[in-house]
């Protein structure tokens, strides 16, 4: 069984959140176990720490994967990063906001890249006074009901979304 953080501390909360998603293509459950492993609870540049190196490998793994053909891993490993550069920044303070914008960035280069590599079409929406990447997949036999979207927005800071999650069949 894995321990994350005790689930009402703003680690746990946070940390369930990209579980949840995990299921669906949204990070590695055995990756985000090893991460919470090396993080004190309450120590928040170590979850920023630990986040950000998980984000970079992961990517790094996801460029490596493109490289050598293999689009299927590349989506994979950029999705699950888009989510690890999203979890770096969560408790950063809005004197960092140079930090959360650079991580917004890095996110969204990621989910484009998974996006782009997808057979499914990434479409833009406008949302209040922000644009939105939304990218639809319909079903297949691994995923059994309905469609999945994947949505990240912009500009930065004002809004900031950048999920996958299953719609109702």
């Amino acid at each position: 069984m894995f321990d994350f953080f005790f689930p009402t501390h703003p680690f746990g909360g946070q940390t369930l959140r990209l579980v949840a998603q995990a299921q669906q293509g949204g990070g590695d459950v055995f990756d985000i176990a090893r991460a919470c492993a090396r993080i004190e609870p309450g120590d928040k540049d170590g979850w920023e720490r630990e986040w950000l190196n998980l984000a970079q490998q992961i990517e790094h793994k996801g460029k490596e994967a493109l490289a050598a053909g293999h689009e299927d891993t590349a989506i994979q490993h950029f999705f699950h990063a888009n989510q690890y550069y999203r979890m770096s920044d969560v408790f950063l303070n809005i004197a960092q906001e140079s930090k959360k914008k650079e991580r917004f960035r890095k996110a969204q280069e990621n989910f484009r890249a998974a996006a782009r590599l997808h057979d499914r079409d990434a479409v833009g929406h406008r949302f209040e006074q922000n644009m939105t990447d939304i990218f639809a997949t319909r079903s297949n036999q691994s995923q059994a009901n309905g469609q999945e979207y994947f949505s990240s927005v912009a500009p930065i800071p004002t809004r900031r979304k950048s999920t996958l999650l299953p719609s109702p069949c």
